[in-house]
């Protein structure tokens, strides 16, 4: 059968500087504005159901299980710099228009916004093959090893078009095989580990914006609050391509590379009674 074995051998940290800037409503405004610049380190961000996001296996289970501070670097929901924006705006346009129709159907408008944008969360390049098949390098039965440090350095400057390059992504070489991706990085000596930090690399960057009118429809027959609001939703407004993160095994054909995105532009028309 099996033995499974509890410890508390985990630990995190977190920095970070935080600013805010806040509008109380007021003249038919309201802002909020927050910025936070911010660095989260760890030895494991998730537990073995971890082999299922997007850091798979390396971020599942620990590199060497007798060794576990080897893996102590960022965390997979690390990103170094976050910014979000939202506001009303009550528009005073035509809200006291003499005419009842324009007044009714123009006047009372209310804008809704929200903006965010953070850098890239980071990524673990590993092989997942198993021993003595080209991966798990130390024979410890877990096929999540990480490589050696290639020559480029275990840091990339890239933009949001190396996500989807075709020359295994980011690290932008050659190489269709794994043979020639584990070249690129460098391979450890079998029963050794890679030299390769853990979350070194960053993966894309999120941006996004969110943008809503809202029209309230008094109904002052049924009560003195009672209203219908007709409310124009827009998600992702600028229909932007937000990448997932990258294909962290060297194995797979599509290493480096993002092949999904958030969701795209989504429109919503709705009416909604209050009271």
């Amino acid at each position: 059968g099996t033995l499974r074995f509890w410890q508390n051998a985990v630990n995190s940290n977190y920095h970070s500087l935080q600013a805010t800037f806040t509008k109380r409503y007021g003249n038919g405004v309201a802002i909020n504005a927050n910025y936070t610049w911010s660095k989260v380190t760890d030895t494991r961000s998730t537990w073995h159901s971890g082999a299922t996001s997007s850091g798979r296996a390396q971020e599942g289970y620990s590199t060497d299980w007798f060794q576990v501070k080897q893996d102590y670097g960022r965390a997979i929901f690390d990103a170094r710099q976050r910014f979000v924006f939202s506001g009303v705006w009550d528009m005073p346009f035509l809200r006291d228009a003499d005419n009842a129709v324009v007044r009714s159907v123009f006047g009372g408008w209310q804008v809704n916004a929200i903006f965010s944008a953070q850098t890239g969360q980071p990524f673990t390049p590993y092989i997942g093959l198993s021993f003595p098949r080209g991966g798990d390098f130390n024979a410890d039965g877990n096929n999540n090893d990480r490589p050696n440090t290639p020559a480029a350095g275990n840091y990339i400057q890239t933009s949001r078009h190396d996500y989807v390059n075709p020359d295994n992504g980011i690290f932008n070489f050659p190489g269709d095989t794994t043979e020639e991706r584990l070249e690129y990085f460098g391979t450890p000596e079998p029963g050794t580990l890679g030299d390769l930090g853990r979350n070194t690399y960053d993966g894309p960057g999120f941006a996004n914006f969110d943008f809503s009118l809202f029209k309230d429809f008094m109904i002052p027959q049924i009560s003195e609050d009672s209203r219908l609001q007709l409310r124009f939703e827009f998600f992702n407004l600028f229909n932007r391509a937000n990448f997932w993160q990258p294909e962290p095994r060297i194995e797979n054909g599509l290493f480096g590379r993002a092949s999904q995105t958030f969701d795209a532009r989504e429109v919503q028309i709705g009416i909604k009674f209050l009271f």
